[in-house]
């Protein structure tokens, strides 16, 4: 049986072979390279821990992230071999060249906006006098009459959470889109979830674009949860190594 390999992340670096870390499984951490740049591999496990071994995964990654300039691969991708590899960045030399050149001093800033739910519709309700009325209503009233008016209340309640969540977010990019070099929204993953964006960011403003994420969440701190997190651009450096292709988003455009 061919032992697959897995594959963590391309680096910018002479190094080729162990590298002294542990990664999926447990296996020694080791380098296939070509010129400058090298893919950081180990053998994979018979069979995946997912949680363990995609946790793994990233202390790898985050590892040499913070030592060299890094392309990141997604937990999940192989090789059948050192050949294939090495095959990958001889074809895709000057794609991974420039790359790098854009990730280079970079971090991936990711932020995930919630309602607060309880507590925005709480402010709704203080706000707007016509959601005040008609949930009165709806509680004295019954049958045919109380559904119409739990209709309306419902479909109003809907459209100012929709006028805020467009306010909010028009807020947020418009604050912190200039601090990136590249930016992308990615898809809502619950129905509370009102903004999912990805960041790419120059070390040298991280500090001012984590102060502008605070001043969003002194603004709006009560009425929404903010999920925020720092990791290498996985985002911003999606390579496949199957069938010795390489798939690397291209920038954004220019908004």
């Amino acid at each position: 049986m061919v032992k697959t390999l897995h594959i963590y992340c391309v680096i910018e670096c002479r190094i080729d072979g162990d590298l002294g870390l542990r990664g999926v499984g447990g296996s020694p951490v080791f380098t296939v390279s070509y010129k400058d740049l090298a893919v950081v591999v180990s053998p994979s496990p018979e069979r995946y821990d997912i949680i363990e071994d995609m946790k793994a995964h990233e202390i790898v990654v985050e590892k040499l992230f913070n030592k060299y300039p890094v392309v990141p691969f997604r937990f999940g991708q192989h090789a059948m071999s050192r050949e294939e590899v090495k095959g990958f960045l001889v074809e895709n030399y000057e794609l991974l060249k420039a790359l790098l050149s854009k990730l280079r001093g970079c971090v991936e800033l990711d932020l995930k906006l919630f309602w607060n739910m309880g507590a925005v519709l709480s402010r709704l309700v203080n706000e707007d006098l016509t959601i005040r009325v008609l949930a009165k209503q709806m509680i004295q009233l019954s049958g045919e009459k109380a559904y119409n008016i739990k209709l309306r209340l419902g479909q109003l309640v809907e459209r100012k959470l929709k006028e805020l969540k467009e306010r909010i977010v028009a807020e947020a990019y418009k604050l912190l889109k200039p601090l990136s070099v590249d930016f992308k929204e990615n898809e809502l993953l619950t129905n509370e979830m009102i903004w999912n964006a990805a960041f790419l960011v120059k070390t040298s403003a991280e500090v001012e674009f984590d102060r502008a994420v605070e001043k969003l969440h002194e603004k709006y701190g009560e009425i929404l949860i903010f999920k925020y997190l720092r990791s290498p651009p996985y985002t911003f450096s999606t390579v496949k190594i199957g069938g010795l292709r390489a798939n690397v988003r291209p920038s954004s455009p220019t908004v």
